[in-house]
């Protein structure tokens, strides 16, 4: 796909304003936490040296977060892989300056949109990793525990060629009314550089690795990975799973994560907010859309394109939205019908006007939704839009074999620690019968077994790495390469004896920066424990009042009290980090408390 990158920050703001408004309702939960993120939209790009101009890397994170409660990501960590181990990299400027703006002219919600630009770390060619979290998501989400939002892309450095990570064009909060028939289906909407198509998949983990703090696998749903659709319906139930008891009872929220990853292995992670209710709410339906050959349009040239749109609830007022967006592509004012219907009928009118030189395809999607704010009910309709390019096809033509065998979807966990015993679930399409069922060469007794799902206990391992899964179904066999790997500790875990634990002070309000005083005492922490092989630092912040700031300030204590140690060691030791609040009040609060394990 070609998109002109300076404007390409410009053009997602864009498009998340103009989603927010459709998928967003007036929701007001608990105000214990305090951003309330509901999910975010990551761009990567590298830019090459060029003239005057040296080799950088542009991330722009947009999220969403409640009314007066803005938030923000920060300290970018980047990785370049070496020898299939992804390996920090020091000294990029920019890892903990973004900037950042707050758009607060929607009533029910704020975006916040932070941007780094970093450089002066990518000399060596290899594949890079970035990533970096937020603290506190919305309370009461239903599949995962995690207070924290993260995300993760890699882009592949030549030095030479411009590279960006897969691209997102569709929004990232979705409303679904519950019924007892429920069912419901979203294109996830990625695409990879110079217009390619992706896979996708879940991302179940828990733990901060870098492609972390997912979520467990929504009940009763399922993720084609090769087209995006992201389904929920009963027939996709397993166990004792079912859609009342899942979505029913009252508003439910569950989380839902996605990578989507290109032929080059470039990846981009993807968080949505699931929102379910019982509304009253009617969604609007179109009632004119144009003919699908009004979005071939020659470059040069320009097409216009009608839509109109009712809703059952006749004082609801429609409005539209689109994406992706492009400076080429324009949008009428919404207007009524003169002379009025009823209910009222609300038409808008889209101009398409690529420019000489474009060669661009996408799925161009079309919404229209209302103003229920206590529970915005929208309709969408995907359209292929061609301009000298065409759409990466992700469905078989009629001439090409469709599969009919076993297909794997997710497993979760797909990371165990070695001499751990651990249960493990693979989801997937024609799964059932299953025989011949073998992890890392071990033959494996299953627990359960349906068309959707397999259930197996892992023995615990005495070795790291990868472990291949091979099994036969009536339907025909499969075999997943590196489906798991066995760690020897856990990223957010310290294993192992403690050899000692420590508590550092002294920090300014405000502050992560380790004055000549914590430096002091780090050094004689240092003499204390050659040989380690882990280090967990937890940064402590002042309560009781929670603020976003306390929750970035705890982390980034932790993380330049642990990178000192680190460099500090020729051992080298892990890192795990974390963040707590302590409800007294003084300076000793301000601490950054050290385990060191061997």
């Amino acid at each position: 796909m070609l998109i002109m990158k300076s404007k390409f920050g410009v053009a997602i703001v864009a498009i998340l304003a103009l989603f927010a408004a459709l998928f967003l309702a007036q929701i007001q939960p608990d105000a214990a936490q305090a951003s309330h993120y509901r999910g975010t939209l990551v761009t990567v790009e590298y830019h090459a040296a060029a003239g005057g101009n040296a080799e950088e890397v542009h991330i722009t994170a947009t999220g969403l977060t409640r009314k007066s409660a803005p938030s923000q990501y920060y300290n970018v960590q980047v990785y370049r892989t070496i020898a299939g181990v992804p390996t920090q990299v020091n000294g990029c400027t920019g890892e903990n300056n973004p900037t950042t703006s707050n758009d607060v002219s929607n009533p029910l919600f704020e975006i916040t949109v932070n941007t780094w630009t970093l450089s002066g770390c990518f000399s060596t060619p290899g594949e890079y990793t970035f990533t970096s979290n937020t603290c506190c998501r919305i309370s009461g989400i239903q599949n995962t525990t995690n207070d924290s939002i993260q995300f993760a892309s890699k882009i592949t450095i030549d030095g030479v060629h411009d590279s960006e990570a897969p691209i997102y064009n569709s929004g990232y909060m979705y409303n679904i009314a519950y019924d007892s028939n429920l069912t419901y289906s979203t294109n996830l909407g990625g695409l990879g550089q110079g217009n390619t198509a992706v896979t996708y998949e879940l991302v179940t983990s828990d733990a901060y690795t870098l492609d972390g703090y997912g979520a467990s696998r929504v009940p009763c749903s399922d993720l084609n990975v090769n087209t995006g659709a992201y389904r929920i319906n009963s027939t996709f139930c397993t166990g004792a799973e079912t859609i009342s008891a899942a979505f029913g009872g009252g508003q439910k929220y569950y989380a839902l994560k996605v990578r989507a990853t290109d032929a080059n292995g470039q990846y981009s992670t993807r968080d949505v907010l699931l929102n379910f209710a019982t509304t009253t709410n009617r969604a609007p339906a179109f009632t004119l859309e144009p003919a699908s050959g009004a979005f071939t349009v020659v470059p040069g040239t320009s097409s216009t394109v009608q839509f109109c749109a009712q809703d059952q609830d006749v004082a609801d007022v429609l409005g539209f939205t689109f994406s992706p967006t492009r400076s080429w592509i324009t949008a009428s004012a919404v207007t009524a019908v003169s002379p009025a219907t009823t209910p009222n009928t609300y038409c808008i009118t889209f101009t398409l006007a690529p420019p000489v030189g474009t060669t661009e395809a996408f799925n161009f999607e079309v919404s229209v939704f209302d103003n229920y704010n206590a529970f915005v009910r929208s309709t969408s309709n995907i359209y292929s839009f061609q301009a000298g390019a065409v759409v990466p096809n992700s469905t078989p033509a009629p001439y090409v074999f469709v599969p009919t065998g076993p297909q794997v979807t997710s497993i979760s966990p797909n990371k165990i620690l070695v001499s751990t015993t651990k249960e493990v679930k693979i989801t997937g399409e024609r799964l059932s019968g299953i025989t011949k069922f073998v992890v890392r060469g071990i033959p494996i007794s299953l627990k359960s077994n349906t068309d959707f799902e397999i259930v197996f206990e892992m023995p615990a391992q005495l070795t790291e790495g990868f472990a291949e899964i091979t099994f036969e179904t009536p339907r025909g066999s499969l075999s997943w390469t590196n489906a798991l790997r066995f760690l020897a500790v856990k990223t957010n875990q310290v294993e192992g004896s403690a050899v000692g634990s420590y508590s550092v002070s002294g920090f300014l309000p405000g502050s992560a920066a380790l004055t000549t005083q914590i430096r002091a005492k780090l050094n004689v922490i240092v003499s204390q424990i050659e040989g380690a092989k882990a280090t967990s630092c937890t940064g402590f912040t002042m309560g009781p009042s929670v603020l976003p700031r306390d929750a970035a300030l705890g982390l980034a204590r932790a993380q330049a009290v642990c990178t000192y140690l680190n460099k500090s060691l020729p051992s080298r030791p892990s890192i795990a980090i974390s963040k707590l609040q302590d409800p007294r009040l003084g300076a000793d609060i301000r601490r950054v408390e050290i385990k060191i394990s061997k």
